[in-house]
């Protein structure tokens, strides 16, 4: 950190008399310790702010989270330090936002993942930094990544991440250089619920909100294709967050979790049996007598004894509704 760096965040602290607490969340990753080593810095030159250190199981680089929608991917140094401090500022002001509130933001109804890569260096990069930031700080439904390109090369190499400020929306919509904030938002206001993202689902589930998930699915009415996929992991903790969502959707619309049989039966044949044991059940869950054909093959013919049961189990909870 550089000493006008350091004589910055000297000032900033001066104008704050609110605490601040902040998330370190590391992973096995070295580069956790530059992040760590900022952490460490910013605390001692602003007394009341904090920052707890957790170990982090969500896959990506480490970040400093400001809130759990709104995390830095780096160490926000030269041009980015200014609206790393501003948005703590705004979060210790009045708990969320502090400036004007976007236009329209109180109308997005489905969360939206937002990764803007930048560079500490780039002098375009801040504006479009403040600007995301703003949405993420008045609406939890916007979950934004802010990530060094340079420092985390592999992850913008991953992206096609080419210059700076790139904004990747829902890992499927990119905008190279400054994008008018009208532009963004009118993007989150019209999305199509089948266009949410795997992560972005994930990421709320991981944070223990799979009841959310469900709710959402029931107000829009539709079985996000996300959950499907979350749902054909071979990875056990994404698929139970996504078998919970799609439980408590059954509770509330039965119907509607019917939906999802046909598309997990396609998933059959091309998942391992660990995840066709999961899919079964779920089967037993949300199905009914149209399912009923395929779980008795499954029975009949599964490789393993466990799959066999599985699939007479669901056939039970089924014939018994």
């Amino acid at each position: 950190m550089l000493s006008v760096e350091e004589e910055n965040i000297r000032r900033w602290s001066e104008t704050s008399d609110r605490e601040i607490r902040l998330e370190l969340l590391v992973t096995e990753d070295p580069r956790s310790e530059s992040l760590a080593n900022f952490c460490s810095r910013l605390t001692a030159l602003a007394p009341r702010v904090s920052v707890q250190r957790k170990k982090s199981d969500m896959e990506g680089p480490p970040a400093i989270g400001i809130l759990p929608n709104l995390r830095y991917h780096g160490v926000p140094e030269a041009n980015e330090l200014a609206p790393f401090l501003e948005a703590l500022s705004a979060v210790a002001a009045q708990g969320r936002g502090g400036g004007p509130t976007p236009d329209g933001i109180a109308h997005i109804e489905l969360p939206a993942g937002l990764a803007l890569y930048v560079s500490p260096g780039c002098t375009y990069c801040p504006s479009m930094v403040r600007s995301l930031t703003s949405m993420a700080l008045e609406s939890d439904k916007v979950r934004l990544s802010i990530i060094d390109a340079a420092l985390f090369h592999e992850t913008a190499g991953a992206e096609d991440i080419r210059s700076v400020p790139t904004l990747v929306f829902d890992g499927k919509f990119r905008f190279t250089g400054v994008v008018p904030p009208s532009e963004v938002m009118q993007m989150l206001l019209s999305r199509d619920p089948a266009d949410l993202s795997p992560s972005v689902l994930l990421g709320l589930i991981e944070e223990g909100n799979a009841g959310k998930v469900a709710d959402l699915m029931v107000s829009q009415q539709i079985v996000f294709p996300a959950l499907i996929e979350l749902l054909s992991d071979e990875k056990w903790p994404r698929r139970l967050g996504a078998m919970v969502a799609l439980e408590s959707a059954a509770e509330t619309d039965p119907a509607l979790a019917k939906t999802a049989a046909p598309l997990l039966l396609k998933r059959l044949e091309s998942v391992s049996d660990a995840v066709k044991g999961d899919i079964v059940y779920l089967l037993g869950e949300i199905g009914d007598a149209e399912v009923s054909s395929v779980l008795e093959t499954i029975q009949n013919d599964a490789a393993s004894v466990e799959l066999a049961e599985a699939a007479a189990e669901a056939l039970e909870r089924i014939r018994t509704k």
